[in-house]
């Protein structure tokens, strides 16, 4: 099939408009940033060779028609002017909102500022070693957003939770996007303290959620199950709900228990053990080998370090557990 007639089967699946409008006597009154998407989707189609690209999927033909829709209904529209009543909405939207910053808001609920304080003494890493606690990251992550307090009803379907749990009278009392998070007010001040942080809990895991990638409903439900965990589980259990809730939704992200600095410690106690024992053999080489790859692995907890030196008595038994150990339970830098 030659190279014209290849173009003309697409320009046929995108629908005969798609003809008139590129050379229809109106086509210079088309937007013509609008007119350049077709054109570029056209070209992605044929390769340099002249052949019918690979990637001209029935994802990019649907998005080419929906292109050409909007060229015939007169372009693309950047959103319009819109009022409510007398009042424009560019005015309406914040009046009477209350700005506040997410440091205010979790002075407001107590419960939500000790469990990110809670999540940050559990998790003192995630992504890597060096990187800040868990808590502290969910804070990062909104910090930059305008967050308000809300009177007026708020309404997006994009805020709607897709469950197969249906509720007659489910409504939306948080909604964020890329630059701001909006609360209802009043429900906030009606409902109990529980519900209250676990709303503010949910913002903030969305917060950073957002950032790992991943579809809609798919962070959604990880959203709902990690914020239901936290609120179920024992403080002392949040690594391990954390890890559990990683691992089923892969949030491109790795919790560790302890940080870069606490694990450098526990390595270089290691380290002067080895050097101060001249005749290692071979058992014990191996036992000290394994323990420091866990070490360094960044999962392995305090507890379970005092264990593995319970297992390997037998091996090493005249070394300090505490200095290898213990540094897994300091304080963060």
């Amino acid at each position: 099939m030659g190279n014209l007639k290849k173009l003309t089967v697409i320009l046929l699946i995108l629908g005969s408009n798609t003809i008139a409008l590129a050379q229809g006597p109106q086509s210079n009154q088309v937007n013509r940033a609008a007119q350049e998407k077709i054109t570029l989707s056209l070209k992605a189609a044929v390769n340099e060779k002249g052949l019918m690209s690979k990637s001209l999927t029935p994802e990019k033909i649907q998005q080419i028609r929906e292109t050409t829709q909007q060229l015939q209904r007169g372009g693309v529209s950047d959103g319009g002017g819109n009022a409510v009543g007398t009042t424009l909405f560019d005015f309406y939207e914040n009046e009477g909102s209350q700005e506040l910053s997410i440091v205010e808001l979790l002075n407001s609920e107590p419960l939500a500022k000790e469990m990110i304080l809670a999540l940050d003494r559990e998790i003192p890493a995630v992504g890597r070693l060096s990187s800040i606690g868990f808590g502290s990251l969910l804070l990062v992550s909104v910090q930059g957003k305008k967050i308000f307090l809300e009177n007026k009803e708020i309404s997006s379907a994009g805020c709607k939770n897709e469950s197969m749990v249906a509720a007659s009278q489910q409504m939306i009392v948080a909604c964020q996007s890329d630059t701001e998070i909006r609360f209802n007010a009043t429900w906030l001040s009606t409902t109990d303290a529980r519900n209250r942080a676990g709303l503010i809990m949910h913002e903030m895991i969305l917060g950073w959620a957002r950032k790992q990638g991943g579809g809609k409903a798919k962070t959604e439900a990880a959203v709902r199950r990690l914020n239901r965990l936290l609120f179920t589980v024992e403080r002392s259990q949040y690594a391990q709900a954390v890890k559990d809730v990683f691992n089923v939704h892969t949030f491109s992200a790795e919790s560790f228990l302890r940080t870069q600095s606490q694990v450098k410690i526990s390595l270089a106690a290691l380290t002067d053990y080895k050097k101060r024992t001249h005749a290692l053999d071979k058992a014990q080489r191996m036992f000290l080998s394994q323990l420091a790859t866990a070490i360094s692995s960044g999962t392995l907890n305090s507890g379970e370090c005092f264990v593995l030196f319970e297992m390997g008595k037998e091996v090493i038994s005249d070394v300090d557990a505490n200095k290898i150990c213990a540094p897994l339970t300091e304080p963060r830098d």
